[in-house]
This record gives C-alpha cells, structure tokens and sequence, in this order.
C-alpha cells in the first residue's frame, strides 16, 4: 500500500532553508511502517547546500526515536553521497559526483530520485532508478518506533536546504 502525505508547498513543491524548517507529520496509526517492518521511502530531490557541511545535513525524511535501532533516517552525506541510519546499521553509498553543484538529473534540471528499501534484513539504495553499490545484508535487532515523523529534519538537526517533492513511504519493500 502506498503511503502519500500532501506537503504543504507553492507549487506543490516543498521549499526549505536548511535553517530550521522542516514538517512534522501527524502521527496516523500505523500508516508508516514501524518496527522491524519492510519499508520503500523515495522522493525527488533538489538540494541547493548541505547545511552545516560535510555529513551533518541534508535530511529527507526521519521518523522514531535517537537510539539504538529506533530511527529511520533517509539523508544526503554531503554533497556526493547518501546515508540511511537506524540509528546503528547504517547503509552509505556514494554518487559518483556532487549534486549540489550538478545540474544533469533525469530532466538536466537538478532534480534527481533518490529510494531506500528495506526488507526487513536487507536494505538497498537507488539513485535515478539505479541500484548504488551492493545490498546490505544481515541488518538485525531494528526496531523502528512509531514517532516523530518529519520531513526535512531529524530531532532538530540535519535540516535540508532545497526542494523536496513526491515523498512517499510504502509499507512494502519495492
């Protein structure tokens, strides 16, 4: 099933500052998977900088608690690559190039999709439709809490500066 939360936004596009902004979404009973449940989080993206530099900015999506395998973070590492953390059992790809100052996405735009699955033990990233890097096997002990879902931001921190359009959480890995 697939899970859709409409932003607020002009344009239908959401348009944040890496200062502060982000979206909090209203916590539906289970609508977004939690647990050690399988889950597909993608979403087009046009980032404009990585606040903070480095690997401290950037963040998508982020629901649960800042513990031991209790988050679901969807972020940018940096300008050339991707992180996905449960708060342990991190999963990080590189593009290949920076985005930031890329201008080549699947409309030569900046616009570019980025997808995180997770089956429960494997998790996978991809990246305009192709699969980066390798499966991370043998994922365990996560246990995801179903709170503090935001778009934009993790618990006051890693705020993503750009645009942000057709975040979409499924309750499946795609």
């Amino acid at each position: 099933a697939l899970l859709h939360f409409a932003l607020p936004s002009r344009a239908g596009v959401l348009d944040l500052d890496g200062s502060g902004d982000w979206v909090q979404l209203s916590n539906a009973d289970g609508a977004i998977p939690s647990g050690n449940d399988p889950f597909t989080v993608e979403a087009w993206i046009n980032p404009t900088s990585i606040p903070g530099g480095g690997g401290a900015g950037g963040q998508i999506t982020f629901w649960g608690n800042q513990s031991g395998n209790q988050a679901n973070g969807f972020r940018l590492r940096g300008g050339a690559g991707t992180r996905h953390y449960f708060w342990g059992n991190d999963h990080d790809e590189n593009f290949g190039m920076d985005i930031i100052s890329d201008t080549t996405g699947p409309g030569q735009d900046g616009w570019h999709h980025l997808a995180f699955t997770f089956t429960g033990s494997e998790s996978r990233w991809y990246w305009n439709g192709e699969q980066l890097g390798n499966a991370r096997s043998g994922v365990v002990g996560v246990n995801v809490a179903n709170t503090n879902h935001r778009i934009g931001a993790r618990l006051d921190a890693e705020y993503f500066h750009g645009f942000i359009d057709e975040l979409r959480i499924w309750n499946v890995a795609r």
